[in-house]
């Protein structure tokens, strides 16, 4: 639930799944508007990776940025997770 928290007023101005259709393991989203802007989530994707947060970028059909909060996921890795969302929206607004 921190990442729904937190994402709810990120630079997540779209979700990919409707809310009655999304699920509580995978939070797809698109960064920058509507249908995303490519060059945001690609610096997003490299900023992550340098922080070693890899497999986050969403299906092949849909773009965006997709994290899985899957049972390997620690509350560390997800606090991690949430201070790197909050210091590429305040490098980035």
């Amino acid at each position: 639930m921190i990442v729904f928290s937190y994402l709810c007023y990120f630079l997540v101005r779209s979700s990919v799944i409707r809310r009655e259709n999304r699920s509580r393991m995978n939070v797809p989203f698109r960064l920058g508007g509507g249908d995303g802007v490519d060059e945001m989530e690609e610096k997003f994707l490299n900023e992550a990776k340098a922080r070693n947060m890899i497999g986050l970028k969403g299906h092949g059909s849909v773009g965006g940025i997709r994290i899985s909060l899957f049972n390997a996921i620690t509350l560390e890795h997800t606090e991690r997770l949430v201070e790197f969302l909050k210091e590429f929206q305040a490098s980035n607004q």
